[in-house]
């Protein structure tokens, strides 16, 4: 048996532990598609987070069996070509569910009291109570208190659902959500209110989105969602880039039709050193990091590796894994 890790950082030893007695490890950083297509011939298992697992790919490695994925989506793994070949999909929904809600809380409270420019100021020697006037009461009337404030979440997984509880307990809000698979009454239970999109847009004060890249969510906040939006309301995006149309923000952040917004993901990742967004000083960015923490990291390679060495031994994987093509898995033993 082989597993290939397509991953920017060297394999955790307890991960590599696990895999080890199950197959031979091997690892490469930064694959392009050419590159993984020469490399996957005899690969039974894959672990990835951001290489491009596409159909040539997968098509590619005859002997793949299984595909562990980092992290909540799976974008960047071609689903259906591994269904049709029998190769079980897996990525992990909830074990990022703690990091990426402190994040998004982060960056609500860096937006309403604009902390990288109070941040600056001390830096650069300037002091808010030696200001002239007209400055400080430009500051003061753009910072906001997030008290009673209503946040709007698109998507009530488990990482929405962390971000209303902590922002009920910790941040007193009000919350309501837009998610037609939620349950109704098990939202009123948790105290969150149930919208549709217009009414979450034109009520919200905050708006975070929790939901996967899909056929059905990429662009879903466009320029129509973004006018719908309150002038002083402020945007989240925790989840994949692609889901917020970059070049309608951008305009909604230059003609105020937004206070602001808060992203840890872009359309393009990096973003071109060019993008507008990194001169407006009503948006805070983050590099994608949201569950890069020492608790989570440990998490997730050993998650991926014991995914990983369960169907390699013919197992049904077990928690946290969640199989994204299940109907793979009656196939998993091994010939």
């Amino acid at each position: 048996m082989k597993v290939l890790v397509t991953e920017f950082d060297p394999i955790d030893e307890e991960a590599r532990k696990i895999l080890s007695e199950v197959a031979e490890v091997t690892s490469t950083l930064h694959c392009s598609e050419e590159e993984l297509i020469s490399q996957v011939g005899d690969v039974n298992g894959i672990l990835v987070c951001f290489a491009p697992i596409t159909r040539k790919v997968i098509e590619a490695a005859g002997k793949l069996k299984v595909i562990a994925r980092f992290g909540v989506g799976y974008d960047n793994v071609d689903v259906k070509a591994a269904t049709e070949r029998g190769v079980v999909v897996a990525n992990y929904p909830a074990i990022y569910t703690e990091e990426v809600a402190e994040l998004t809380l982060l960056l609500m409270v860096a937006l309403a009291r604009h902390l990288p420019y109070v941040d600056s100021m001390v830096r650069s020697g300037r002091w808010f109570w030696k200001m002239d006037m007209a400055t400080r009461r430009r500051y003061t009337n753009a910072c906001r208190t997030l008290q009673g404030k209503t946040l709007g979440i698109i998507g009530l997984g488990s990482i929405g659902r962390e971000v209303a509880r902590k922002a009920q307990c910790a941040l007193d809000m009000n919350v309501l959500a837009y998610d037609p698979w939620a349950d109704v009454k098990d939202m009123q239970k948790l105290g969150i209110g149930s919208a549709d999109l217009a009414t979450l847009l034109r009520n919200s004060d905050i708006i975070s989105i929790h939901v996967p890249l899909t056929d059905s969510t990429r662009g879903m906040i466009g320029r129509e969602e973004l006018r719908a939006m309150k002038p002083s309301a402020y945007i989240i995006n925790t989840s994949r880039g692609a889901i917020v149309d970059e070049l309608a923000l951008i305009e909604a952040l230059r003609n105020g039709w937004i206070a602001g917004a808060g992203l840890e993901v872009f359309t393009k990742e990096p973003p071109e050193p060019d993008n507008p967004l990194f001169k407006m000083e009503n948006v805070v960015l983050s590099p994608h990091i949201g569950a890069q923490t020492v608790e989570a990291s440990g998490k997730i390679w050993i998650a991926c590796a014991n995914t990983i060495a369960d169907v390699l031994k013919g197992r049904i994987p077990k928690p946290p894994a969640n199989i994204v093509n299940k109907d793979v898995l009656k196939r998993i033993r091994l010939e």
